[in-house]
C-alpha cells in the first residue's frame, strides 16, 4: 500500500506542478511549442543548446520540484536530457523523490471514434545522470531519489551515504535503459530501510559495490530490494533468481560458497596463471578501477611498477579475461615457492582494496606462486594438462636440488624415461650451455666472427655477440617458449649451417658421468618441454 500511495502522490504532484497544462496531439499533428518560458530559478538552471539540467548551489527540494515540471514541461521535445550539479552543490538533508519520474507525464492520439484518448504511458527524456559533484553528506533520506526514471541510460554518482537510512525505491522503475550502477561510495552502515530499493530495473545488469556496502539483513528492511532484475548477474557469475529478491544476496558476489547479486566496484582480480611463453611468468588478471593509477608487483627479484599509462596496452582481447589487463612478474626456476604480491595504489600513494574473483574478499594485496598454480591445476582431469603440470614442477624442483642443495625426489623409482627422439651434434664448431632464468635462454659458444638465426623462409636475425664474466664469447638465442625446448633451431656460423635446440644440452646434462642433479634437472627440461609441446597441440 505504501508505494501505491508513493506512485499516485507523486503523479498528482506532477499533473499540479504543470498547472494543469497537458501537451495535446490530435491524429498524429504536432501543436506548435506551448508559449510557455521557464522561470528563473536559484538552485535549477536548463541550456537549451546542450539540453543540459544543472544543479547548484544549496539545492530547495520545493523549488527543483516545481523548477524541473516547469522544465520538462517548457522543452518537452527534448529526448536526450542530461542532469548533472556543480561542484559545492548540496542536497537537502530529505532527498526523497528529488530527481524521480522526470519526463513527460502524459501523452495522447486519436480513437477510432474521433476523440482524443489519454494514454498514461510516458514518454521519458532524461538519459543521464551525472551528481559527482554531489555534497551528500548531511543526507539522510534518499527514499525514491530517483524513482521512474524509465529512460535513464546513465547513472553517474559518488554519494557519501553515511548519514542515509531510508534508501527504500531509490532506483525502483528505472526499467528501461539502466544496465549498470556503480555504488562503490555507498556506505551502508545507517540504512534501516532498502526495500524495493531496485524493484523493477528489470534491464540492470550489474551493480558495483565497495567496502562500505555491508547491508545486514536483520536490522535492515530488504522486502523485494531486487524484485524483478531479471538481467541482475554477480560478479562470480551468481544469476537472479525470482527465490532470491531480498537481503540475503544483498553483497558482493561470492561463487557457490556465498552468491550475491553484487559486483567488487575496486580492483577485481579475476584470474591468475603461469605463463610459459618465452619466461616463466606469474600472471594476474585484473579488471582495475577508475581510481587505480598504479599496480604494483613485489616478488623475489624486486619490483614491477606498471603506471596507469600501461593499462591500456596490456588489455586481453578475448578468452575468458577479455578486457582485463594483464600484469606479470618474471621467477626462475628456483623460485617455485616465491610469493608474487599485487597491490593497488591510487594518484595520493594511498593503498586500494582488491577483490579476489570468485570468493567477494577483499584485502589490501593479493599473493600467488608457480607452486599454487601447480596444486590448483594438478588433477582436472584433462591429462595433457596434468601432464604439464607434473612436468613442470620435477622440473623447478630439479632445478631447487641443482642450484640450492635441495633434496626432492624427482622421478619415482622404476620410472622410464622416453628417450630423445632427436639430437643434433654440434661436430665441433661451438659448444652450448642453458641459463634457465625467467626465460630459457640457450648460448652458443664460439669464437666466430658471425652467427645469424633463421626467423623464417629466407629471413635471418644476426645474433650479438656478448662475453661471460670469465672471458668466453658467445651468442645467444633468448626466451625459448616451453614448447620450443624440443624444438630445433637453424643456425648458420660463419656460414656453417647447424641445427641446435636446448634439447642438446639435456642430451649431455644425462651422460652417466654428469651429477645425478644435472641428469635430473636435463631429464626433467626435456620432459618438460615435450609435455608443453603435446599439450599445446591438443588445443
Amino acid at each position: 500500500m505504501k508505494n501505491k500511495l508513493k506512485a499516485a502522490a507523486a503523479a498528482v504532484t506532477a499533473f499540479m506542478l504543470l498547472g494543469g497544462a497537458l501537451p495535446v496531439n490530435f491524429a498524429g499533428v504536432e501543436l506548435l511549442r506551448p508559449a510557455v518560458t521557464a522561470k528563473a530559478y536559484e538552485t535549477v538552471t536548463f541550456d537549451e543548446e546542450t539540453g543540459t539540467l544543472t544543479l547548484h548551489g544549496n539545492v530547495d527540494k520545493q523549488e527543483v520540484g516545481q523548477a524541473i515540471a516547469d522544465i520538462i514541461y517548457t522543452y518537452r521535445y527534448y529526448d536526450d536530457v542530461t542532469v548533472n550539479c556543480e561542484e559545492g552543490t548540496v542536497f537537502p538533508e530529505n532527498s526523497s523523490y528529488l530527481l524521480a519520474s522526470l519526463r513527460l507525464p502524459y501523452t495522447y492520439q486519436m480513437t477510432d471514434y474521433g476523440d482524443p484518448e489519454i494514454y498514461f504511458e510516458p514518454i521519458g527524456n532524461v538519459k543521464k545522470f551525472d551528481l559527482r559533484n554531489a555534497d551528500t553528506s548531511h543526507v539522510t533520506n534518499m527514499e525514491g531519489m530517483f524513482w521512474d526514471n524509465i529512460s535513464c541510460e546513465s547513472l553517474l554518482i559518488d554519494f557519501d551515504t553515511s548519514h542515509v537510512t531510508d534508501m527504500s525505491s531509490m532506483f525502483k522503475g528505472c526499467n528501461e535503459s539502466l544496465s549498470e550502477l556503480d555504488l562503490s561510495s555507498f556506505d551502508m552502515s545507517s540504512v534501516t530501510d532498502a526495500s524495493e530499493m531496485f524493484s523493477g530495473c528489470n534491464n540492470l545488469k550489474t551493480i558495483y559495490a565497495g567496502r562500505g556496502w555491508n547491508v545486514n539483513p536483520e536490522k535492515t528492511d530488504c522486502r523485494e530490494m531486487f524484485s524483478a532484475c531479471s538481467e541482475l548477474v554477480g560478479g562470480s557469475g551468481t544469476n537472479y533468481s525470482s527465490a532470491h529478491i531480498g537481503g540475503e544476496y544483498a553483497h558482493i558476489d561470492g561463487g557457490a560458497e556465498n552468491p550475491g547479486y553484487l559486483t567488487f566496484g575496486g580492483s577485481t582480480v579475476k584470474g591468475a596463471s603461469l605463463s610459459l611463453d618465452g619466461r616463466i611468468g606469474i600472471n594476474f588478471y585484473v579488471r582495475l578501477s577508475s581510481d587505480a593509477a598504479k599496480a604494483v608487483l613485489e616478488g623475489p627479484l624486486g619490483t614491477v611498477t606498471v603506471p596507469r599509462s600501461k593499462f591500456a596496452g596490456l588489455t586481453v582481447q578475448d578468452g575468458d579475461y577479455a578486457g582485463c589487463t594483464k600484469l606479470t612478474y618474471g621467477i626462475n626456476a628456483t623460485q617455485r615457492l616465491n610469493k608474487v604480491t599485487l597491490k593497488c595504489y591510487d594518484s595520493d600513494g594511498d593503498l586500494l582494496d582488491i577483490c579476489k574473483g570468485g570468493s567477494g574478499l577483499l584485502s589490501k594485496q593479493l599473493s600467488y606462486s608457480a607452486a599454487d598454480y601447480i596444486s590448483s591445476y594438478r588433477d582436472t582431469g584433462n591429462e595433457n594438462l596434468t601432464n604439464l603440470v607434473t612436468a613442470l614442477d620435477r622440473y623447478f624442483k630439479s632445478a631447487e636440488n641443482h642450484f640450492m642443495g635441495k633434496t626432492h625426489t624427482i622421478f619415482p623409482e622404476g620410472y622410464t624415461h622416453r628417450w630423445f627422439d632427436i639430437y643434433n651434434s654440434t661436430d665441433g664448431d661451438y659448444a652450448l650451455s642453458l641459463i634457465l632464468n625467467s626465460g630459457t635462454d640457450l648460448r652458443i659458444y664460439t669464437d666466430a666472427a658471425e652467427v645469424k638465426l633463421q626467423t623464417g623462409f629466407d629471413e635471418y636475425e644476426t645474433l650479438t655477440a656478448e662475453t661471460t664474466a670469465d672471458g668466453k664469447r658467445y651468442f645467444a638465442i633468448t626466451d625459448i617458449p616451453a614448447q620450443d625446448i624440443v624444438g630445433s633451431e637453424r643456425i648458420y656460423v660463419d656460414g656453417r649451417e647447424h641445427l641446435v635446440c636446448p634439447r642438446d644440452w639435456c642430451v649431455l646434462a644425462v651422460a652417466d658421468d654428469k651429477p645425478q642433479t644435472v641428469q635430473d634437472l636435463g631429464w626433467a627440461l626435456y620432459e618438460y618441454g615435450k609435455a608443453a609441446e603435446t599439450y599445446l597441440h591438443s588445443l
